[in-house]
């Protein structure tokens, strides 16, 4: 059994697997041999921020998203982004979450 070397846990596994990725092809996106992408996914070699933000970007995700919530806990989760990108794109969505907002400020007021 190989001994982890990194104290950087990370997510690459799970958000490439979400994607239904295999480490060929995260590797042919991100131009990393795949032996390397594995041993990362797995802790047994070091990680950077380039190395985290190539595989973050293919993935279409943010290098913060990469990591645990312990080393990122004031990530969004993929719900908050999509209401996130509805209010850049829909002004009447944002509307509607802003009146929701403000309604739910109003009660927590009477607690």
């Amino acid at each position: 059994m190989t001994k982890k070397i990194v104290d950087l846990p990370n997510r690459i596994r799970e958000h490439r697997k979400d994607q239904k990725l295999t480490l060929v092809q995260l590797g042919g996106l991100t131009k990393m041999h795949t032996g390397y992408l594995s041993k990362m996914e797995l802790g047994e070699r070091p990680t950077n921020l380039g190395h985290l933000r190539n595989i973050a970007k293919q993935l279409g995700l943010s290098p913060g998203d990469l990591l645990t919530p312990t080393d990122n806990p004031n990530s969004l989760s993929v719900d908050e982004r999509r209401i996130i990108e509805l209010m850049r794109r829909d002004r009447y969505f944002a509307h509607i979450v802003r009146h929701l907002i403000a309604a739910k400020s109003e009660f927590d007021e009477l607690d």
